[in-house]
């Protein structure tokens, strides 16, 4: 599955017990089937992440990433 995202925020201050996990990127999505807030696996501070960009699913529930060919599909 892929989509789109429409909208992010990255958390750098984690819920008790999750401190080893930031930062992470939750994002708003636009798929095939309607908009979905997802995580963005993968993400570090070195990851230019931007309103637009392919995102593909990892076969978790609701875990997406960067798609490997989305810097050429931004405004696409």
């Amino acid at each position: 599955m892929e989509g789109r995202i429409k909208t992010f925020t990255v958390i750098r201050t984690a819920p008790e017990g999750f401190e080893d996990q930031v930062p992470y990127c939750v994002a708003l999505i636009e798929t095939a089937t309607g908009t979905e807030c997802v995580r963005l696996e993968g993400y570090n501070d070195d990851v230019e992440i931007c309103v637009g960009m392919l995102v593909e699913g990892t076969g978790k529930n609701r875990h997406f990433r960067i798609a490997s060919h989305s810097n050429q599909e931004k405004d696409g």
